[in-house]
């Protein structure tokens, strides 16, 4: 039978030995919750900030189909003018913003810049591919990257007030709108 008095008289307390093997036993169960905490924590982090990149790109293709899909006039150039020229056009293109990181900006016909997405892109050449369908609708290929990533968009718009184009490759749509 159990007798409570003897271990109420027993003031020995832990021996070095038990000490030590209770602290490896709680360090080890420590080490298990910290290092999923971790693993999970690092997760998330990875999966947040790919979702962003992805809503990046997706945000500015959004914007780029918008605008262009009933331009009535469209052409692709290589480069968009360095002053703003009041030629009554828009401009799309990428901009450097950081080292090897892209943004898209948009030129007003007024020569305002907005920026269009935040700087996440890696360059592509040609960007954006105009061509003609057997059937004669015109269509723009646009194909975004991430940086840093193996994520990409491509996305075909049907230019719906343009027409006869001839199939041409490059950086900078510049638009006129109706």
């Amino acid at each position: 039978m159990f007798n409570l008095s003897r271990i109420r008289c027993n003031n020995k307390g832990l021996t070095v030995i038990e000490f030590i093997i209770a602290f490896a036993l709680l360090n080890f169960v420590l080490m298990l919750v910290y290092s999923s905490y971790f693993v999970g924590f690092r997760s998330f982090q990875s999966g947040e900030e790919k979702s962003n990149v992805q809503r990046n790109i997706r945000i500015a293709v959004t914007f780029i189909t918008k605008e262009i899909r009933n331009a009535t006039e469209l052409v692709l150039v290589d480069a968009p003018p360095s002053t703003s020229v009041g030629d009554g056009y828009h401009y799309i293109y990428l901009a450097e913003e950081k080292p090897g990181l892209y943004s898209i900006l948009h030129r007003t016909p007024d020569g305002e810049i907005i920026s269009r997405i935040q700087p996440v892109l890696s360059a592509i050449t040609p960007m954006f591919e105009l061509s003609q369908l057997e059937n004669g609708a015109n269509i723009i290929a646009l194909t975004l990257q991430a940086a840093n990533s193996n994520y990409y968009l491509e996305t075909t718009i049907n230019l719906r007030n343009i027409s006869g184009i001839t199939d041409a490759g490059d950086q900078v749509i510049k638009y006129r709108k109706p």
